[in-house]
């Protein structure tokens, strides 16, 4: 390993390449770095490859766990400019495993000024635990991850906790099945996939099984692309926008529980796929669409039809020419058992086109 640095009391690393040329790690590799430490502003690594390129081979498995350490990191890939460009290249069978009690990153990518890349086989695992745990960050334009078939991305934060985090123009790909699971403490904040700022794109259309158990968010000019087209399939969450654009195409019996009020710019549900509202059963809930399009896709919604005024509902700003769906409604009247008598009116889908 050319240009391979030793660490100080602030600063520990399984590996770092710092301005190398290649440094390759063969198949079956292990990085382990335990650390515990009262140092301030401390930072953890199991690879820290900045303007450098790394390969490794099949089965490459990476553990941190740093105990006092403000930031910890699994694998960390930093550019700085045309010139110093990074790039981490992994094969199949990648386990990464984050813990710390601090900020715990699993994949790191980018930094503020970007031109780094991160390129991982298939059969990924990540795991993240901290204060905050990041399992994917993604940060700056030139700036790319791009994640195998049959991954699985799992963090846990005490405060908050994020499967994939897309900001500054930074593009990350999945090229297959994927499940994504955040967990975090009460009152902490959580979110499957954010993509933020102008650029930033974040594209989970790869053939094969979804399972993101978390929310979507896009905001300030970020875009998400999700594509469910296998029935076992299944979001389980709500979708935010901010400013943002997501996108979701939903086909062949794939599922939507929908969680929260959502807004979608552009959704697509054909074949059997169904978008369920009445899986909160607590609360009504709304969901904007800017563009539907879809034949032969299910809606259950739920209402309190002796209100005429509650039940979930859905406004469209616009849908294709021979679009349709079927609804199906389960009124509250079920549950309490009182039937509702006379003629009773409520709204629930209002097609603006």
């Amino acid at each position: 390993m050319e240009d391979v640095q030793p660490g100080s009391n602030q600063y520990i690393a399984g590996y770092k390449g710092k301005d190398t040329k290649k440094t390759t790690l063969g198949n079956n590799v292990s990085i382990s770095v335990l650390g515990d430490t009262d140092q301030t502003n401390s930072t953890a690594y199991g690879s820290d490859n900045a303007h450098g390129v790394l390969e490794a081979g099949d089965n490459l498995a990476v553990t941190v766990n740093a105990k006092g350490y403000i930031n910890s990191f699994g694998l960390s890939t930093i550019g700085n400019d045309a010139s110093h460009k990074s790039s981490t290249t992994v094969g199949d069978n990648l386990t990464v495993n984050v813990t710390g009690n601090g900020t715990a990153y699993g994949i790191y990518n980018g930094d503020g000024n970007g031109y780094a890349d991160t390129t991982i086989g298939k059969n990924a695992a990540i795991a993240v635990d901290g204060t905050t745990a990041t399992a994917i960050s993604a940060i700056g334009s030139n700036s790319t991850v791009t994640v195998g078939d049959h991954a699985v991305v799992i963090p846990h934060g005490s405060k908050n906790a994020f499967g994939v985090y897309n900001q500054h123009g930074a593009h990350t790909k999945f090229m297959g099945a994927v499940e994504i699971t955040p967990s975090v403490d009460d009152d902490g904040t959580s979110y499957a996939v954010i993509s933020g700022d102008d650029g930033s794109l974040v594209d989970i259309t790869g053939a094969g099984r979804k399972r993101i158990n978390g929310d979507l968010y896009s905001r300030d000019n970020g875009t998400m692309d999700l594509a469910m087209d296998t029935s076992d399939s299944a979001l389980t969450g709500m979708s935010k926008i901010v400013n943002g654009t997501t996108n979701i195409e939903m086909s062949n019996g794939s599922l939507w529980n929908m969680t929260k009020d959502s807004a979608v710019t552009n959704l697509s549900v054909n074949s059997g796929a169904t978008v369920d509202m009445a899986y909160n059963k607590d609360n009504y809930q709304t969901l904007s669409v800017g563009n539907f399009n879809g034949n032969d896709g299910v809606f259950y919604m739920k209402t309190d039809l002796a209100s005429e005024t509650d039940g979930d509902k859905m406004t469209i700003d616009s849908a294709a020419v021979s679009s349709n769906g079927l609804i199906s409604v389960y009124d509250k009247s079920l549950v309490s058992g009182n039937p509702v008598m006379g003629a009773k009116h409520l709204l629930m889908v209002t097609d603006k086109s």
